[in-house]
């Protein structure tokens, strides 16, 4: 049975939904224990499954709501509230019929973000073990239910990809459905819907390049952060992984499903600038811009977990309320800020 979309749906997100528990800790032990790496996210491994039980029993650790695309999707409703009227968000994932998963629908509920979550009645909701050392982060999940999202409930629901005015998933997904994010990916260009692909993380373009590369050829938007910039750079594009100009020129041209539209490729590099790299029509080589990120005062940073997935959600909801792109990631960064100064990705007013 198909469902129903929201009228005036401006962006459906698509990922693996988790429960964050986040410790914060001023030695390295933790990393050493469970053999994690600062800046990096990865899939836990069994000797890591440990982790999950050990921090949920640690005195100061918070249960925040988690996975890239969902952060994104409460980060846009954030900046909705915040900056326009009557955006709407929605939001497609899978989670355990559990506790757990209940608590990520009332956060949802919350945040003002439209769920379409399939329950899965015999694995638990995903979560992910965020230790922050020194501010920043490392990143382990268990994605458990998230990784059985059916396709047949992205069929169900093929009405809000017909009445959003932008989609968005990324490279985790593909750890989750990869064949429903291929179809989303045809959707897109084959109904000239402008979509948005983040990268996600490094480990991705080492165990599922080809899927990376699909996505990437039908996205309009492509997002990474600075080690997954480096990454492209030495796997896809043959560069001197230091070379994230180079990279994004190589990612800007690259084949592209649908022509209507030129590619934009955006970079975030933490405190130093982002790098926007613009397609042009006649095949001629893209536009390099480099914009200035506000320093934030260090010892205003609690830590650096969710910061680009908010300036994502950020530059979606201002983008589809058409401001031009430069204005939205001076958006992205203006709501990655903020977050940076917080818990998690975590807001003022929710």
């Amino acid at each position: 049975m198909e469902h129903a979309a929201p009228e005036n749906l401006d962006l459906l997100l698509i990922g693996n939904p988790l429960l964050d528990i986040s410790v914060t800790t001023s030695d390295d032990a933790l990393l050493k224990k469970y053999k994690l790496e600062l800046g990096q996210a990865t899939l836990a491994s069994e000797e890591q499954m440990p982790i999950y039980e050990e921090l949920w029993n640690l005195e100061g650790r918070l249960a925040i709501p988690g996975g890239a695309a969902l952060n994104s999707a409460r980060s846009a409703a954030h900046w909705f509230n915040k900056k326009y009227e009557g955006g709407k968000v929605a939001y497609f994932g899978c989670i355990g019929a559990d506790a757990k998963g209940a608590a990520l629908k009332e956060y949802l509920d919350n945040a003002q973000v439209h769920h379409r979550l399939h329950e899965d009645p015999e694995t638990p909701t995903g979560t992910c073990a965020c230790v922050i050392v020194d501010k920043e982060r490392s990143l382990c999940a268990n994605i458990a239910a998230s990784a059985k999202y059916p396709t047949d409930h992205l069929n169900a629901h093929i009405a809000y990809l017909q009445h959003a005015k932008m989609i968005y998933t990324t490279g985790f997904f593909i750890t989750s459905n990869s064949e429903a994010l291929r179809q989303v990916g045809r959707y897109a260009a084959e109904h000239d819907k402008p979509m948005g692909f983040n990268l996600s993380a490094v480990f991705l373009l080492h165990i599922a390049k080809d899927d990376i590369l699909f996505a990437i050829e039908h996205a309009d938007y492509v997002f990474c952060n600075e080690d997954e910039a480096s990454a492209y750079a030495e796997l896809v594009a043959g560069l001197d992984p230091k070379d994230r100009v180079g990279a994004a020129k190589h990612l800007a041209k690259s084949q592209k499903a649908n022509g209507k539209r030129q590619r934009r490729v955006i970079f975030t590099q933490g405190p130093e600038p982002v790098i926007l790299a613009t397609s042009q029509e006649d095949g001629s080589e893209p536009i390099i811009e480099l914009i200035d990120v506000p320093a934030v005062a260090n010892d205003s940073i609690v830590d650096t977990n969710g910061a680009g997935d908010a300036f994502v959600g950020a530059f979606l909801s201002s983008l589809v309320r058409g401001v031009s792109v430069n204005e939205a990631i001076t958006h992205g960064i203006t709501l990655s800020g903020e977050v940076v100064q917080r818990d998690g990705c975590t807001f003022n007013t929710l």
